[in-house]
């Protein structure tokens, strides 16, 4: 009994160091098998020994960095101008020792500007179409407004690019704002995607829309209604003193009938006879009775003369006649 308790114990110890050193032989046989389980917000997955997900190697991965730069932004520009205004962005590679696949980003921060207003804010971007299409197209822009809600930005991204080790990458954008843009500061900052650390920023002002001009033909329309309103209004003014002018005229005019008639026909002519004169517009104005002319003693002295040369005429003529009979 003693001496199978005892041979059960021998073979134990000399079986199980050989298990453990058969261990690893099946291990090395299979690798396959081998497993590593993680879990992760209650999902399991399973990876193969040596092996890191996609997602993570980006992760992890060291970024790409490219000097970048702003070119041609002026310090100040105008709301609602005629023309947009062309600058470059410029991404430098020739320090870097691979190419780098890239996407620009622009980001539009306006400083201090009322997010309840953000659509007032009207930045236009445009990036070249091309080939050989020489035209522009529309830099899309999406509106994000901070976590509080009190501040806002445009961002938007160019086309994707390659960049070549050793050469310098030159974007032409387009900039202009609408009119109702407020006047505010700003800066532009520009970045780069798809695991590249590239930023630049570059400050300016933007002062509101100018308001329009008046066109030269309604400057001249305005003059001319102004003269005329001033020519009417001086009419109406002046408008007595012809009147007044007329009618000394028409005074003076009977008087000077009558002084004429007396001399060419001898006879006299009251002042209820007058015939009435001529105003300065050519119409007539009867003249009240006023009594005796000026001229009316000048004719009867005339008249008085007259007779007393006829009688002495009659006298003289009858006194020829008697002395001849």
């Amino acid at each position: 009994m003693q001496i199978s308790r005892i041979a059960t114990i021998v073979a134990a110890g000399v079986i199980t160091p050989a298990l453990f050193l058969a261990t690893p032989a099946v291990a090395e046989e299979q690798p396959g098998a081998a497993v590593r389980t993680t879990t992760e917000q209650g999902t399991q997955t399973v990876e193969q020994p040596g092996t890191v997900p996609a997602e993570k190697a980006d992760k992890d991965k060291t970024p790409s960095r490219i000097p970048v730069s702003v070119h041609g932004i002026p310090n100040t520009l105008r709301a609602g101008a005629d023309k947009p205004t062309t600058f470059q962005i410029w991404y430098d590679n020739r320090q870097g020792d691979a190419d780098v696949a890239f996407t620009p980003h622009v980001f539009y921060l306006p400083a201090g500007a009322d997010a309840g207003k953000a659509d007032d804010y009207a930045i236009e971007l445009w990036e070249p179409r091309g080939g050989t299409d020489p035209g522009w197209l529309p830099v899309d822009l999406a509106k994000q407004y901070s976590p509080d809600m009190k501040s806002f930005d445009r961002n938007g991204s160019l086309g994707p690019h390659v960049l070549k080790k050793g050469q310098v990458a030159k974007f032409d954008v387009q900039l202009n704002f609408g009119k109702q843009t407020p006047a505010h500061t700003a800066r532009l900052r520009v970045t780069a995607e798809n695991n590249v650390a590239a930023t630049a920023e570059q400050e300016f002002s933007v002062l509101a829309a100018k308001e329009p001009k008046p066109s030269k033909s309604a400057t001249a329309t305005a003059s001319t209604s102004a003269t005329a309103t001033a020519t009417a209004s001086g009419k109406a003014t002046a408008s007595p003193k012809p009147s007044t002018s007329a009618s000394a005229s028409a005074t003076a005019s009977p008087s000077a009938s009558a002084s004429s008639s007396a001399d060419a026909a001898g006879t006299t002519s009251g002042g209820s006879s007058g015939s009435g004169g001529t105003t300065a517009n050519g119409s007539r104005t009867e003249l009240a009775a006023t009594g005796s002319d000026p001229a009316t003693p000048w004719i009867a002295a005339g008249g008085a003369v007259a007779i007393v040369a006829g009688a002495g005429l009659v006298v003289a003529t009858r006194r020829r006649a008697n002395a001849q009979g």
